[in-house]
């Protein structure tokens, strides 16, 4: 940390502190008629940004909310409560938020300073009560990066100061939480900000209040439609007025482009690094990631491949018991999954057999399991005919004239079937072929109708 003090006069040498600061990227600028400096922040300084914390709430958050960085400063009450990053593209313009719930209503309590901003720095004339509390190198990011995490900060910090008293935190956790999956956050990411508002609102159980992302996770995104109404309702409408024009709502654009947003981001990111895009770590959890980091140093398997392999065996092994509702609907636990890799190099069978050697170890000894694993698992799809007679109740498929009246009273057979196609393209020959309707029988398949 730097002390450039003069040693006869104990006074701060300007002009060090000046060249310290030039070193960091800075570019200087005077101010008024006293020979004042202040950087002038964004492209002037190589992307150099500031965000400042005036609120002892918001400045709690932004340890964990905010990028970690190596530049910081302030002063001794509070330290830390400035924040340098570099963007790596165009700066963001500047812009402040209040909160009439802060401290000071009047002061602004969270302040991105961008493009031609300026602020004063430790040492400069005009900022000799600053300090440097770190003086590392900043983090780089870009500008729509670092505009997001202070957007989440702002937002969070408003729910901090309006947390409930006990008896109603965990319904304000379950506002906040569908408030963020609304917006387009992540399970992972909307826990760690439950936690840490919680936290920084006194909330001893800020642990617990973490069930509100499983439950909300637990339902599709389209079930969450009037969430951020919710959180007008359990903190106040300007809390929901500042979330949803920060945050956002991330579901209409969804609901209409969804796939095509998708697919188009990792074509995207596939053009741009020339490889295959990676799945995200955060897909890896729970049972079935402790599964895929157990086998992978032995097998040249794809973690991918394995995860969603997996994921369908286990659907069809759980069959029609489990099912989740939307509005009259019933969504069972049936997976299409298509894993794609070059012949005879991408190793999709050795996939399917890694899962295969899970499922015969977890069901022995269990009749029901290995009897699927015996009868429920076939390969090759040619036709519907041949799909709806390997679901057909036994006695039917054998009988070619059944009565409607006796399948009443028939026990039907084992209606799950795990089929495993070689190759996609084999289906996609049988399915252009004149009068063949695999097509439909597959999408009446998995939609869940009772009769193909």
């Amino acid at each position: 940390m730097p002390e450039y003090l003069d040693p006869a006069t104990h006074t701060y040498d300007a002009l060090e502190y000046a060249s310290h600061c030039q070193a960091k990227g800075f570019a200087l600028v005077p101010v008024g008629g006293d020979g004042e400096l202040v950087a002038l922040l964004g492209s002037s300084s190589g992307g150099l940004v500031i965000v400042e914390l005036a609120d002892p709430i918001a400045l709690a958050l932004s340890d964990h909310l905010l990028p970690p960085t190596g530049l910081m400063f302030g002063r001794d009450g509070p330290p830390r409560s400035s924040r340098v990053y570099r963007v790596s593209d165009a700066p963001p313009d500047t812009v402040a938020y209040g909160d009439p719930k802060a401290a000071d209503p009047g002061r602004v309590v969270v302040r991105l300073i961008g493009e031609a901003g300026q602020a004063a720095l430790p040492g400069l004339p005009g900022g000799r009560s600053l300090h440097w509390d770190r003086d590392g190198q900043p983090a780089t990011l870009t500008g729509e990066a670092l505009r997001t995490a202070v957007n989440r900060l702002m937002f969070a910090s408003a729910v901090a100061r309006r947390w409930p008293e006990h008896g109603a935190r965990q319904e304000a956790a379950l506002a906040l939480s569908g408030a963020l999956r609304r917006a387009g956050l992540g399970a992972a990411e909307a826990m760690r900000i439950i936690v840490e508002v919680a936290t920084t609102a006194g909330d001893d159980d800020a642990l617990i209040r973490t069930a509100a992302v499983e439950q909300t996770w637990a339902f599709p995104i389209d079930q969450f439609r009037s969430e951020w109404k919710r959180v007008g309702v359990v903190f106040d409408e300007w809390t929901r007025e500042v979330g949803e024009r920060l945050l956002g709502d991330a579901w209409p654009e969804r609901r209409r482009n969804g796939p095509v947003i998708a697919l188009n981001a990792l074509i995207a990111q596939g053009q741009a690094t020339g490889e295959p895009t990676q799945m995200h770590s955060d897909a890896f959890y729970g049972v079935a990631g402790d599964f895929i980091r157990a086998v992978s140093p032995e097998t040249e398997a794809d973690p991918a491949a394995l995860l969603l392999t997996l994921i369908v065996f286990f659907g069809n092994v759980v069959g029609r018991g489990t099912y989740f509702l939307v509005e009259a609907t019933k969504h069972y636990t049936n997976e299409y999954a298509v894993i794609i890799g070059q012949s005879s190099k991408a190793r999709k069978g050795v996939t399917t057999a890694q899962v295969s050697a899970l499922c015969r170890k977890a069901g022995t000894g269990m009749p029901q399991f290995e009897r699927w694993l015996r009868e429920r698992i076939h390969t090759g799809l040619s036709s519907a005919e041949g799909l709806i007679l390997k679901v057909a109740d036994a006695d039917e498929s054998e009988d070619d004239n059944p009565d409607p009246q006796d399948h009443v009273d028939r026990e039907p057979a084992d209606k799950r079937l795990m089929v495993d196609q070689s190759e996609f393209a084999g289906i996609t020959k049988v399915i252009e072929r004149a009068g063949n309707t695999l097509s439909p029988v597959l999408r009446d398949a998995w939609d869940g109708k009772r009769r193909l």
